[in-house]
């Protein structure tokens, strides 16, 4: 939030099949840890997104537009 506060959030993503395709394996995000994500929010719960952009804590980046429409 504005105040630096964390908040939970739910985080819908592509299908695993296209995130392994493009590169994002499944250990590189355990529990717990710190990854800055981007995303749109759900209309209905503001506590649900949707993946654009991600960024895991070894620097790795992922983003949303390396897989083609």
């Amino acid at each position: 939030d504005p105040t630096g506060k964390a908040e939970p959030y739910k985080v819908f993503a592509a299908g695993r099949v296209l995130l392994v395709r493009y590169d994002w394996k499944p250990t590189d995000v355990k529990s717990g840890d710190i990854v800055t994500v981007v995303g749109f929010p759900d209309r209905k719960d503001p506590h649900f997104m949707y993946l654009k952009r991600i960024e895991f804590a070894s620097g790795k980046v992922w983003e949303r537009s390396q897989i083609p429409d």
